[in-house]
């Protein structure tokens, strides 16, 4: 199969905010910072015949401390094989405002807020569960790109993308955080137009055991179906030990065509 991709910059206004602010001056006072690049893409596909690829595999999802777990076909036909099961993912799923986070094991966790994930990610930071979290050693997100597909299953079957990527010129740290409202994606064509992403991340070393300041080892991007508020959908996906993800359906969380705006962070 033969794809032709044809890539465009843009030159786009991006506004980051510092982590040093509160949460007020983070919404309503964006520093102008561009540590941020975009460039907006089409790729095409000489040859329709993709199909759709379903994969068997294992459904598990935590909230409020029960685990359930299901055998799943997961792809265009996603399903639940355990009705039980499927019912309870179902009620979780359209619980008002509900924060959906994806962690790097693949797990699943439902919040019922946003505020409540934000909680329970604190309490994870300050309290690690395990040695390999505290593990201080020197690595740390460098740089971080996320292409986001107007399509299910973009990275193979093509279509509009927009690819965001950091240039570096922080220096030795992560990037800045940064957040991209509704107005943002409405002007680049992907406001209620995304089906699936791509994420990488670049790691370098310190010469000290540790991070320094500003320099983090995970990365966790968030969807919004409103203007930063409304349901959420979380990957915590890329760390110093996995530097690429991809999410080729978003379908399977009522999240296809939903999201309005995002956030990258690191920690």
């Amino acid at each position: 199969m033969k794809r032709k991709e044809f890539i465009v910059l843009v030159m786009l206004p991006l506004w980051l905010f510092s982590c040093n602010q509160d949460n007020d001056l983070l919404e309503n006072n964006f520093a102008e910072l561009a540590n941020y690049d975009v460039i907006a893409g089409k790729v095409t596909s000489e040859s329709d015949n993709l199909g759709d690829e379903n994969v068997i595999g294992v459904l598990k999802f935590t909230y409020k401390g029960e685990t359930y777990v299901s055998d799943c076909v997961f792809g265009d036909g996603f399903q639940i094989k355990d009705e039980t099961i499927k019912r309870i993912f179902d009620e979780l799923n359209n619980i008002p405002n509900v924060a959906i986070e994806i962690k790097p094991d693949l797990s699943i966790e439902f919040y019922d807020s946003k505020e409540e994930l934000d909680y329970a990610y604190e309490l994870r930071r300050q309290y690690p569960l395990t040695r390999a979290e505290f593990e201080p050693d020197g690595s740390y997100i460098r740089n971080f790109e996320l292409r986001l597909w107007d399509r299910a299953k973009g990275r193979k079957k093509g279509g509009p993308y927009t690819h965001f990527y950091s240039n570096g010129i922080q220096g030795n740290q992560s990037p800045a955080p940064v957040r991209y409202d509704e107005a943002y994606m409405t002007r680049i064509g992907f406001n209620n137009n995304i089906s699936s992403c791509q994420m990488w991340g670049e790691v370098h070393m310190t010469n000290v055991m540790g991070c320094l300041s500003g320099q983090y080892k995970s990365v966790r991007v968030t969807f919004y179906d409103g203007n930063f508020t409304g349901k959420t959908l979380t990957f915590d996906d890329v760390t110093v030990k996995k530097t690429y993800s991809e999410r080729d359906y978003f379908s399977g969380f009522g999240f296809n065509d939903l999201t309005s705006s995002f956030s990258i962070s690191y920690y």
